[in-house]
């Protein structure tokens, strides 16, 4: 019997490689919900949440990238929903420490749900080849996310 699990993690500290090789700390926090089995027997039954982390300290931080937060944020939600078939909806936060004298946490949160995901990956590959992603409608988007719940559908 399957049930429904959240697993969370809350402000993962790590140093994040930033513009020109920078590294920066900052805080990382995901949320990741789906269905599971109720009475696991086995880690293939559970979310592969020690796989998240081990990527997130070891291959993720130490990766070069631009300054956009949000482009950080996108890598996040991919892997997870790219290395765990339970999962139906992640939610990824990033923060950066704020300026003095008013610290705080200044950052970016996103949520998305597993068919909201591939349908912006199907967007994604036949923009290459056709309008720029922002051209798109919305109907168009709708459309793709209604034939791809249709193809999940068939397979269960």
């Amino acid at each position: 019997m399957l049930t429904n699990w959240t697993v969370r993690i809350e402000r993962l500290a790590l140093d994040l490689m930033l513009d020109q090789g920078k590294r920066q700390p900052v805080l990382l926090s995901v949320v990741l919900k789906g269905r599971a089995a109720a009475n696991p027997m086995a880690p293939a039954a559970c979310f592969n949440r020690d796989q998240l982390v081990a990527w997130l300290q070891d291959d993720w931080s130490g990766r070069p990238r631009g300054p956009l937060l949000e482009n950080h944020v996108n890598d996040v939600l991919a892997r997870c929903f790219e290395m765990d078939a339970y999962i139906d909806s992640a939610w990824v936060g990033l923060y950066e420490a704020g300026p003095p004298p008013r610290q705080g946490l200044i950052g970016i949160e996103r949520g998305i749900a597993r068919r909201e995901y591939l349908a912006q990956c199907r967007l994604k590959k036949g923009s290459a080849q056709a309008l720029p992603e922002r051209a798109r409608t919305a109907q168009s988007l709708s459309q793709i996310i209604n034939a791809d719940s249709e193809m999940l559908l068939k397979k269960v």
